[in-house]
């Protein structure tokens, strides 16, 4: 489960740096917008083609597919990430599921050796008791 916050962490890391990444894009992506709207206000005197509106749209486009791309992109692959982390955490709680259960046969096995070894000590005892009226049965025969 340590192992698992840790993956966890990572992933929250690695969406927080692709929401950065998408953010900054955005940013530079107005920036030149503006200085492409800026640019075509100064060079209107000029020989130089001054970009029109619909060649700035149509670039903008562009670039907004671009981000839209890259957007879906990063989301299959944080649903892909996300995917096999579900599946990790499956197989790691089926592992302590087993490990669980072996445990608790090693425990139950455990209570039954210890519970056999107290009827051989009962037993044991026994023994000796007989033993030891035995040989004072012995011992009062033969005084006789």
């Amino acid at each position: 489960s340590q192992q698992n916050a840790v993956q966890l962490a990572q992933a929250k890391e690695q969406s927080d740096a692709a929401k950065k990444a998408q953010q900054e894009y955005n940013e530079k992506l107005n920036t030149t917008a503006t200085e492409m709207e800026d640019s075509s206000k100064e060079l209107l005197g000029s020989r130089i083609k001054v970009p029109t509106d619909e060649n700035i749209l149509h670039w903008l486009e562009l670039n907004l597919d671009k981000a839209k791309d890259l957007q879906d992109k990063w989301l299959d692959e944080e649903t892909s990430k996300s995917r096999e982390m579900e599946q990790q955490i499956d197989r790691l709680k089926k592992d302590v599921n087993i490990s669980e259960g072996e445990l608790h046969a090693k425990q139950e096995n455990k209570k039954k050796l210890k519970e056999e070894m107290d009827k051989l000590r009962t037993e044991i005892a026994r023994t000796k008791q007989n033993e030891v009226k035995i040989s004072q049965l012995k011992v009062s025969f033969s005084d006789k």
